[in-house]
């Protein structure tokens, strides 16, 4: 069982953007004090209840590009899996907006 409570932050490279445009959606995972260690795993990137990728943590970062939402606002979120060290965490709703 992890011992380690983490955060995990989601930002989108530009909000709002025409469709077909490419966006990429990074999550960052934090340890919670006192860890220090740097979290290893997965993050899985969702539209609403869509996956749309899940991409292993390089330094506590995981990125995502994309150019096939369609017009219309996602409720983009990520979710890190946890590990042995770290539990999971999710990121809030980051709603992306693509206009036509």
């Amino acid at each position: 069982m992890a011992g380690n409570a983490s955060t995990t932050t989601l930002t989108s490279s530009a909000n709002p953007i025409k469709r077909r445009q490419a966006v990429t959606f990074t999550a960052t995972v934090s340890p919670v004090a006192p860890a220090t260690a740097t979290p290893t795993g997965t993050v899985t990137f969702r539209d609403g209840t869509t996956v749309l990728a899940t991409v292993t943590l390089v330094g506590g970062r995981a990125s995502f590009t994309t150019t096939r939402l369609e017009a219309g606002t996602h409720p983009i979120t990520a979710t890190y899996s946890g590990s042995i060290t770290f539990g999971g965490s999710a990121s809030a709703v980051l709603n992306q907006v693509i206009t036509p």
